[in-house]
């Protein structure tokens, strides 16, 4: 989020041009200098550098349709379960049935961290079932 937040930022109030598409390449040529820099955001998060250089090959139209939607919010986590229990959905899966078998996709030293390993204060605990 911190990439499309500066991306986002840049294109919003910085660029000088009126032409979006230009826009997006101004956008994107700041961003990828500003992170050639080596603030510790880069230093940090190795692969944001790599993600700006691949953005600046996609079509300029995609990415303003992809990023720059004024209705584009990132959600976290807790914040989906929040309003999903708001609305008494308290359980959402993916179509896939191999995802709910968690047997096949973790030992049991992985589940009993999943399970144990919890922040104490997170009203919305991972569980994983134990077999």
């Amino acid at each position: 989020m911190p990439i499309r937040e500066l991306f986002h930022s840049h294109f919003k109030f910085n660029s000088k041009s009126h032409n979006p598409v230009q826009k997006v390449k101004d956008s994107l040529d700041f961003s990828e200098a500003l992170l050639l820099q080596e603030p510790t955001f880069a230093t940090r998060n190795p692969n944001a550098l790599q993600k700006v250089q691949e953005l600046k090959k996609q079509n300029p139209n995609y990415l303003i349709h992809e990023y720059l939607n004024q209705d584009w919010q990132c959600f976290s986590f807790q914040q989906v379960i929040k309003t999903l229990e708001d609305i008494k959905l308290s359980y959402a899966s993916p179509s896939d049935l191999n995802v709910h078998l968690d047997n096949i996709n973790f030992v049991n030293n992985i589940k009993i961290l999943l399970c144990t390993r919890q922040i104490s204060q997170n009203p919305y605990p991972i569980r994983i079932l134990l077999s």
